[in-house]
């Protein structure tokens, strides 16, 4: 049986989720306050059951509405989980249904590291994972000498890390401007207010200091078993001290305290500069699978919807301080989230 998850089922869904230790805590039940509450988006969480009523399988997913309101339903990375494929593709064609009955146009979900035998349209994309040694000596040699002198640079730079949400204002003030910078729609202030809050076991934030500034930070999510940074931004007048790589320096230690041996740096195309930056560090690609529904009639826009893509991140980037980050926001809350 599928069905519609509700507020009962918190403790339920995440100790389900707790058998998969090595998947990063990115479709966890605190996720879906977290939408809701920061872009007053609809969110639908589904279960599937066995005969008993123990949880087999689950997908969670929100609905955001493009400049034109068209819907558009996403899962959270690494949504879709369950105990085999057979039971996520139960979950995939329900989906299909539920977006049939409610107007949906299109779906885009995703099963993770973990491929699914479907005939949804699949799409593979790169994230790159680092093995951590089993203490932080060990880890420290296991680095290429180039990434081991950007670190050393850092330090005799006078880069000092610092713990806590208590600097996450300084932190987002270089997350919007590195993110307008780019032409990228930033999220507000308090989408990362409501992760530290709703997931303040599984968080942490570290931030770089130059003479007493945050100059760069990291915003780190951590399971059993595997950590994930899915927000790491810095000052560009600041990248001469290689802040980034002395903080995913510091989120490996930080790992190994923990007893995790997996850090996920993260998506990034393939052959990208980020993605080589995160493969030099020592990190190994993997891949990540996703699932597409278009509908038939709808192909044919596809083409005009990615320029429509392009021309909102040109906005951006043309006048980022005249648009503002209230402009990125709204953005943001047109297309996909997280």
């Amino acid at each position: 049986m599928i069905r519609l998850a509700t507020k009962a089922d918190k403790n339920s869904w995440d100790a389900y989720l707790g058998r998969f230790s090595y998947n990063p805590p990115m479709n966890l039940y605190a996720w879906r306050q977290i939408l809701e509450d920061t872009y007053k988006i609809k969110t639908f969480f589904f279960i599937a059951s066995g005969s008993g009523g123990d949880i087999e399988g689950v997908l969670p997913t929100y609905v955001t509405k493009s400049i034109r309101g068209r819907k558009k339903l996403y899962s959270l990375r690494y949504g879709c989980v369950a105990d085999s494929s057979d039971i996520q593709n139960e979950l995939f064609l329900h989906m299909i249904s539920f977006c049939r009955r409610n107007g949906i146009e299109s779906a885009l979900v995703t099963s993770g590291n973990r491929r699914v035998d479907t005939d949804l349209g699949e799409l593979i994309k790169k994230t790159v994972i680092i093995d951590l040694a089993q203490d932080a000596e060990s880890t420290w040699r296991s680095l290429r000498d180039k990434t081991r002198n950007m670190i050393r640079k850092a330090v005799r730079s006078e880069l000092a890390a610092e713990k806590g949400f208590c600097n996450l204002k300084e932190f987002y003030k270089v997350y919007v401007s590195s993110m307008l910078r780019k032409g990228l729609p930033a999220h507000s202030y308090t989408f990362f207010k409501n992760i530290a809050e709703k997931m303040k076991d599984k968080t942490e934030l570290i931030v770089a200091k130059k003479d007493n500034r945050v100059i760069a930070g990291i915003l780190i999510l951590f399971s059993k078993d595997i950590a994930i940074y899915p927000f790491q931004s810095s000052l560009e007048s600041h990248r001469k001290f290689a802040p980034n790589d002395f903080l995913i320096w510091e989120t490996m230690k930080l790992c190994l305290d923990n007893g995790i041996g997996l850090l996920d740096m993260g998506e990034s195309r393939e052959g990208g500069t980020v993605y080589r930056f995160k493969t030099n560090f020592g990190g190994r690609p993997s891949d990540i699978y996703y699932y597409s529904t278009p509908n038939p009639g709808r192909i044919g826009k596809e083409k005009k919807e990615s320029q429509g893509a392009s021309l909102k991140r040109a906005i951006l980037s043309i006048s980022p301080s005249l648009l503002g980050k209230n402009v990125a926001h709204w953005i943001k809350r047109s297309e996909r989230i997280i």
